[in-house]
């Protein structure tokens, strides 16, 4: 037909039959598109961090407490390690040292450095008789000597409440020296000792041990390892 718009039909193709009153279905919904694999996925990593970040600064706050509560309570255990060169003197025949009848041959250097005339010269000259019950006071021991013969004991240093007067007694109880902070301490037994009184503090207790040299000297003994 002349005014017939609509485009001829395909009369080889076969049309679906579809029974009056039959609903028809709407098409699935497109699928999601795929992500890519392989990379560092951010959103995944923040999500689980907000997810548990109080199990996360649970973990952080009890670590960092044990670690303080180790620092306080454990006293640290140092290792050093040294070589001593002993040297002949110039001009001198060789026997002095090593070639007087095996005198000081092998293990007789040991014997050597571990007698009292070498030690306790080592425990005066580097103050090992004084022993800080805490490392943190050590800065307090820096201007610290005495004169032998000391009195060895335990001492308790107590600074009062308004840091202004001290009063140094022995761990049993008794007084041994007292008065204004910035004045020698332990005089009496044999101390040369000044703090500053910046260091000093108020209020608190200074604990540390006194010991003869030949004390010392046997202690330092024990920690000696020579190969």
């Amino acid at each position: 037909m002349a005014g017939n718009l609509l485009p001829p039909s395909d009369s080889g193709a076969v049309q679906p039959y579809i029974e009056a009153g039959t609903p028809i279905q709407a098409s699935p919904p497109p699928l999601p598109p795929i992500e890519p694999e392989g990379g560092i996925q951010l959103g995944r990593y923040i999500a689980a961090i907000k997810r548990y970040r109080w199990l996360i600064l649970a973990v952080v706050v009890v670590g960092t407490g044990i670690g303080l509560l180790a620092t306080r309570f454990i006293d640290p255990i140092y290792t050093v390690n040294s070589t001593i060169y002993i040297r002949a003197p110039e001009g001198g025949d060789g026997r002095q040292l090593g070639e007087s009848k095996g005198l000081i041959e092998g293990q007789n250097w040991v014997q050597l450095l571990t007698t009292a005339q070498v030690l306790d010269s080592v425990i005066v000259q580097e103050k090992l008789f004084l022993q800080p019950k805490d490392v943190a006071d050590s800065t307090l021991f820096k201007t610290f000597d005495a004169r032998w013969p000391w009195r060895p004991a335990s001492y308790v240093l107590a600074i009062d409440e308004s840091g202004r007067r001290f009063s140094l007694r022995t761990k049993e109880g008794r007084t041994i020296d007292q008065g204004a902070v910035g004045d020698s301490i332990g005089e009496n037994v044999g101390m040369l000792w000044k703090p500053p009184a910046a260091l000093l503090g108020a209020d608190r207790e200074i604990e540390f041990e006194l010991m003869t040299p030949r004390d010392a000297s046997m202690g330092l003994q024990q920690d000696i390892v020579t190969n």
